[in-house]
């Protein structure tokens, strides 16, 4: 189930005022986008980067070497993303979009975008993800928890966001304590916990 957010001006606006006080200007590009979930979600993705440090010596770090933002299993996000980095970077990079499927290897992405996929599906993914530094970015429920690295999800009309913090340790990258400051943190233990008492409770 994709997020809702309605009105979508109310959900621009928070996005405007989250990164401004984060001293982050928004792509000027984004101004032509239409304002809904899937735009936020696209202009999202390269605020998330710029708080974020990837290993050195990794290709993210290296100077002319493109940024490789994939998806898996959204065509439709895809092509957004397509338009929005025509001609916008991340990190100071051109940016190449690939379209993979749920099998599809993942050596090649610097960032994987993860739509909604039946759990198993979802778990090979991230289990193949976490064998290489690739910032992993979401926005369905229980993604987090699951292991995605940040987690865009719905909370009475507004786009916020949680973090794995140990996923995203565990994939040897680091995020800055001020996305930390202002988002949900998890830990994989808050996922254990949760399951222990499903199953006290059965």
């Amino acid at each position: 189930m994709k997020p809702q957010c309605e009105p979508s001006l109310r959900c621009w606006k928070l996005l405007a005022i989250l990164f401004g006080w984060m001293g982050v200007c928004l792509p000027a590009i984004a101004a032509e986008l239409p304002v809904d979930a899937e735009s936020l979600r696209g202009v999202w993705l390269e605020r998330f980067t710029q708080f974020v440090q990837w290993p050195v010596g990794h290709r993210v770090t290296q100077a002319d070497v493109p940024f490789e933002l994939c998806v898996v299993d959204d065509a439709k996000f895809t092509t957004l993303l397509s338009v929005l980095y025509a001609q916008q970077t991340i990190k100071g990079k051109s940016v190449r979009v690939h379209s993979l499927e749920a099998d599809s290897a993942l050596g090649h992405c610097d960032l994987l975008f993860l739509s909604a996929l039946p759990p198993l599906s979802r778990d090979a993914v991230l289990n193949r993800a976490g064998s290489h530094a690739v910032l992993v970015v979401s926005a369905s429920p229980g993604y987090g928890a699951a292991g995605s690295h940040i987690n865009l999800y719905d909370e009475g009309g507004y786009l916020r966001f949680e973090i794995n913090l140990d996923a995203v340790q565990s994939a040897g990258l680091v995020v800055s304590s001020r996305l930390l400051a202002i988002a949900r943190v998890l830990r994989n233990t808050d996922s254990r916990d949760d399951e222990l008492r499903k199953k006290g409770t059965n």
